[in-house]
């Protein structure tokens, strides 16, 4: 019998902070499907800045602001 590692179900990738994991990948294959795209998550805050002014529509000022109030956090946090 095939492993899952060898039939490719199990993906192995490195996860921040966290270290090596093993994932799901797909259940089957097709001769004409894409694979999943399994990949490492993001950190917490790692977003923010995007977030805040592409779909909040801040200016960095702002987002500087709100990140010195404590009130957004990024990765790594900023002090001050």
């Amino acid at each position: 019998f095939w492993s899952n590692e060898a039939r490719g179900f199990a993906v192995k990738i490195d996860q921040p902070g966290v270290g090596p994991l093993w994932l799901d990948g797909g259940a089957f294959r097709g001769e004409h499907m894409v694979g999943p795209d399994v990949h490492q998550a993001p950190e917490l805050g790692e977003h923010t800045r995007i977030i805040a002014r592409d779909l909040l529509g801040r200016d960095d000022d702002e987002i500087d602001r709100l990140l010195a109030a404590g009130i957004l956090e990024t990765t790594p946090p900023v002090t001050g």
